[in-house]
């Protein structure tokens, strides 16, 4: 425990003095992720870098899927608009 307040102490004072709380718990949060992602390594509960790819896909997938969903739905009200006689 000690070290991990002396690793967010020396993070936090690495930060510009125009930092501000916001800042500091980005990254506190990233030091937290960091040692849990290690500590996730340590126990074994990884996935094979397949199944990472494989699963990034896909939600790389979904991702364009939803932002064509939204262009439509921008082209369907911009449509609507000029249909009521605004000008656009």
């Amino acid at each position: 425990m000690e070290n991990l307040k002396k690793q967010s102490l020396a993070a936090i004072s690495k930060l510009p003095d125009s930092a501000n709380i916001d800042d500091m718990m980005y990254r506190l949060y990233v030091i937290d992720k960091i040692r849990k992602g290690e500590d996730a390594v340590k126990r074994g509960e990884v996935i094979p870098i397949e199944d990472l790819k494989r699963e990034m896909s896909k939600k790389e997938v979904i991702f364009k899927f939803n932002k064509i969903r939204q262009v439509i739905k921008e082209e369907v009200n911009i449509k609507e608009f000029v249909a009521e006689g605004r000008k656009y």
